[in-house]
């Protein structure tokens, strides 16, 4: 769901129960190796969230970034088409199983993905219906930023952006339930 990494750190991690289903979510900034330098390839949430179907076979819904270079492709995986136009745009489902995939990734669940993708002014959404869980990686920045170590513990900015980022990602566990 991410691009190929050679280094990442994870921090802030939240794990628990939202409407009944186990969520885990962690801040995450991955980096490659490019020309003796390190370069931010992903910057932003990763998503664990059980569901109450369990698949036989895995379905991956990754963004276009202009196209989907075929190398990108899981693994195992091949392409699904899908009859949604606007949705081909912006996605490209993957699964080894052509009827669950196709199950899975209904209309109202590409709906749902595009409205996603476009309320988060995420770069990059992938997502993945995996056995009993959905995984999705949402490359939309940094969450939790909180100002620097030169700044008031006491500012009240600093705890409505705190709050803020829990209500999104609170908003956004529930977004994927829908899927």
């Amino acid at each position: 769901l991410v691009p190929a990494f050679d280094d990442e750190a994870v921090r802030d991690r939240f794990q628990g129960q939202r409407a009944g289903r186990d969520f885990s979510f962690v801040q995450a900034r991955i980096t490659q190796n490019r020309d003796a330098r390190s370069e931010v390839v992903f910057e932003g949430q990763l998503v664990s969230l059980a569901r109450s179907k369990r698949l036989a076979s895995p379905a991956v819904v990754l963004r276009k970034l202009g196209w989907v270079n075929p190398s990108d492709r899981p693994d195992d995986l091949r392409a699904i088409g899908l009859e949604d136009i606007r949705f081909n745009e912006l996605f490209a489902v993957f699964g080894s199983d052509q009827i669950e995939a196709r199950a899975v990734v209904t209309p109202s669940v590409m709906q749902r993905l595009a409205d996603l993708q476009s309320d988060l002014a995420a770069t990059h959404l992938s997502v993945a219906f995996v056995e009993g869980r959905l995984l999705a990686a949402i490359d939309s920045g940094a969450c939790f930023e909180v100002g620097g170590m030169f700044s008031t513990l006491v500012d009240r900015t600093r705890a409505r952006r705190v709050v803020r980022d829990l209500e999104t990602v609170l908003a956004m566990i529930d977004a994927l339930a829908a899927l």
